[in-house]
């Protein structure tokens, strides 16, 4: 906090100045001093300024051309306005009057100043504290610069250079720091009670009182778990790299931060962004390296046993381990000109992220617009809860996704439990395949809207997995079916959605009604006419079933031909 109008009155050369209003006020900080015997001054007024006057420029005006000029000045939130007795002034005790309650209004102190200390005095000593206090500020973003600087590039790879910025950060500002990425994920923190963030959407805009690179925020959070007392956060934003952006969050609960804090943490964004920049360079150049080996092992172009051990031992993985293969693509995110391929960017990271928090042991291999994940287990797994784990990590996935963008949705295709190294290829074989059935057989997944597809869930299906030709798989669509999809009529559509929920729901029209936000009696009449064109007895499970089967089949067909 620079200079305020407290300090002023404790000075022992401006003993006997006297506060007339405004006690409440005296914190307020001096930003600059000047005189108004002039009425134009009014124009340069800034805002934080102490006014002083003699009311000589007032010494004739009436008292409207008074409450006129000052009522001007209102605009200006000036710190204090002091004033001397003495002149010959019109209307004088009027005039203080209306200062008086005019200051109370606008939230500063009026002071009364003697007549024999001269505005010059004052005027003097105010600026060389004003000046002073910008020295100390530029004296101390220097050392800060130089103490941050310092900490610049030390590091080697394996070193936690982050958890060192943030710790020395943590210590000049007596308060807690931490690091989040942009999912609010923690990365790094000096108090390890302070968890995932949660960005209010309360938070306001905030100005840190000098021009910054970087963008801050300020909000009201409880931020720990055993306790609802909320503490102010401060958080500043920042891009690390194309669209990776950081949060680095200080949070009030020591003590409130002074401006020299705000120079402290100004320069220890710098010195973290220039960490975390190469720190992603390295492990960016690590990932490549490791993609390359998982993308010849994955699509089988290393097939030998010596070479295939040989790799596996780089990446940290047993040759003759049990392997499951997960595929993510999404769907969703804007499209617009110059973003669709940053926007790819930008999701695949975020998901290759998230699974490797729901998946710590695997290896995750983020292939341009689809992540392939490597699960491995020492032996065959239970199918079932190995499932349930899953859907789980796909739901907390897409849950954090919708946090950021809630139209991307994901698509994840399972393939089979494997065993051997050697054998993942056709496990990814079978998470494509999967994916390639999701629209049409993909269940969603519980509470997140993400579409999951099991190899092993897709039945009779997994037959037809291979047929491309569109005649062929016409073949296992029944007669009476075929009748509908070849009815040449505007209604043909919604009879199809209608066949499709109807059966879906057991036959049971109420149900369809509602899913299909129609009213009972037009689902009625559209099972009629389905009736009529088709010839389906409904009553034949056999036949149900058939047709069940080759509502399926149209599906694979028609997404061949787009």
């Amino acid at each position: 906090m620079g200079v305020l109008v407290s300090d002023m009155l404790e000075l022992k050369e401006f003993k006997g100045i006297v506060l007339l209003s405004g006690e409440e006020y005296i914190f307020n900080e001096i930003k600059g001093i000047t005189i108004i015997e002039a009425p134009d001054i009014v124009k340069f007024i800034k805002g934080g300024e102490v006014l002083l006057t003699s009311l000589y420029a007032f010494m004739n005006s009436s008292m409207d051309e008074f409450v006129d000029y000052i009522e001007a000045l209102s605009a200006a939130k000036i710190s204090a306005m002091g004033i001397k007795r003495g002149r010959n002034i019109d209307q004088e005790e009027e005039k203080i009057s209306f200062l008086l309650k005019f200051a109370q209004k606008n939230h500063f102190p009026l002071l009364e100043i003697p007549f024999s200390l001269s505005f010059k005095d004052i005027m003097s000593l105010i600026m060389e504290r004003l000046s002073n206090e910008e020295i100390l500020r530029l004296k101390y973003f220097k050392m800060t610069h130089d103490n941050f600087s310092a900490l610049s590039f030390p590091f080697d790879s394996a070193e936690n250079g982050v958890g060192v910025i943030i710790d020395v950060l943590s210590k000049m500002v007596d308060n807690p720091v931490s690091l989040y990425d942009q999912n609010g994920m923690l990365i790094a923190t000096t108090d390890t009670r302070l968890l995932n963030l949660r960005i209010s959407g309360k938070k306001k805009k905030y100005e840190p009182g000098f021009y910054s690179s970087y963008t801050y925020f300020k909000q009201s959070q409880a931020v720990f778990s055993d306790s609802e007392k909320r503490y102010t956060q401060y958080l500043i934003h920042f891009k690390v790299m194309y669209s990776y952006m950081i949060y680095l969050v200080v949070t009030e609960t020591a003590k409130r931060l002074s401006d020299l804090d705000f120079i402290a943490i100004e320069n220890a964004s710098t010195v973290l962004k220039y960490e975390l920049f190469r720190q992603y360079s390295i492990n960016a150049m690590e990932k490549k390296y490791e993609n390359d080996i998982l993308n010849d092992i994955l699509y089988g172009k290393i097939k030998l046993g010596h070479d295939l051990k040989k790799n596996a031992e780089l990446l940290g993985l047993d040759g003759e381990a049990y392997y499951s293969i997960i595929v993510f693509t999404f769907s969703g995110c804007r499209s617009g000109r110059g973003e669709k391929h940053s926007d790819t960017i930008k999701y695949c990271n975020m998901i290759y992220d998230l699974v490797l928090r729901c998946f710590p042991k695997a290896r995750v291999q983020n292939d341009i617009n689809k992540v392939i994940v490597i699960q491995a287990s020492e032996e065959a797994t239970d199918s079932v809860k190995q499932k349930k784990k899953i859907k789980e990590c796909i739901a907390e996935i897409q849950n954090q996704i919708t946090l950021t963008e809630k139209s991307v949705k994901l698509s994840v295709g399972i393939g089979k439990e494997v065993k051997g190294l050697a054998n993942v290829t056709e496990s990814l074989k079978q998470a494509v395949h999967a994916l390639a059935f999701i629209n049409v057989l993909g269940q969603e997944i519980k509470d997140s809207g993400a579409k999951g597809m099991f190899y092993d869930e897709l039945g009779i299906f997994e037959l037809l997995s291979d047929i491309k030709d569109e005649k062929q798989l016409e073949n296992y669509i029944p007669k009476s079916l075929k009748s509908l999809i070849h009815y040449k009529r505007p209604q043909r559509d919604d009879l199809l959605d209608t066949l499709k929920v109807y059966l879906e729901h057991n036959q049971n029209l109420a149900k369809t009604a509602q899913d299909l936000y129609i009213h009972y009696k037009t689902a009625t009449y559209r099972v009629e006419r389905i009736t009529e064109i088709t010839g389906i007895d409904f009553s034949d499970a056999n036949e149900v079933l058939s047709v069940r089967i080759g509502l399926v089949v149209y599906k694979i067909m028609k997404n061949l031909m787009q």
